[in-house]
């Protein structure tokens, strides 16, 4: 093993375990209220709804949250959903290019964004995929032992839809995050 992998190795066991080192090297000092967010996440909550207003970063911190998830666990699948795919790839994967680009150069380099999916590694199963959340079809036919479901704008998302990757988040280490402003008493 040459020393370029060595060292990677040593800075892949510190920021994958731990997603306050994982924030360093994104050169990322997330907020208090960021600070919670990264705190269940770190507590390997398998669930987590977060009910925020406008401005405080959420969707910044979700892509924190989405690119920490996938680089944890080689070849695990995320899947990012929102109601519109503007607002999957306008918005949330435009966020996670903008925190990919002030990242170490270390940790930046391991990823790949493209218009639509984010990859890892160069590995194709290792990867992140946006899917709208217009149809219930659309939720069907993803499955890794390593998922992770990111559901952005979730007030938006049609309960049929959660109930679909919910049902499909059944391996131990599966993660579902839901964020969005809390404009619905369901959701």
């Amino acid at each position: 093993m040459g020393q370029k992998a060595e060292d990677f190795g040593r800075f892949y066991q510190m920021v994958s375990h731990d997603i306050f080192a994982f924030c360093r090297a994104m050169n990322f000092a997330p907020t208090w209220q960021q600070a919670q967010l990264l705190r269940a996440v770190q507590a390997k909550a398998p669930r987590i709804a977060v009910k925020s207003g406008q401005g405080p970063g959420k969707t910044t911190c979700s892509a924190i949250v989405g690119l920490f998830q996938l680089f944890r666990k080689p070849d695990s699948l995320l899947v990012v959903t929102a109601p519109s795919m503007r607002q999957c790839r306008d918005v949330w994967l435009a966020e996670a290019r903008l925190v990919l680009s002030r990242a170490d150069k270390t940790l930046s380099r391991f990823f790949k964004v493209t218009k639509t999916k984010i990859e890892v590694g160069g590995q194709p199963g290792w990867v992140c995929k946006l899917v709208t959340a217009s149809k219930a079809e659309n939720a069907q036919g993803y499955h890794n032992k390593n998922m992770s479901v990111i559901a952005e704008e979730a007030s938006g998302v049609p309960d049929e839809i959660l109930t679909q990757f919910k049902g499909t988040l059944s391996n131990p280490g599966a993660f579902f995050v839901q964020i969005g402003n809390p404009t619905l008493r369901q959701g």
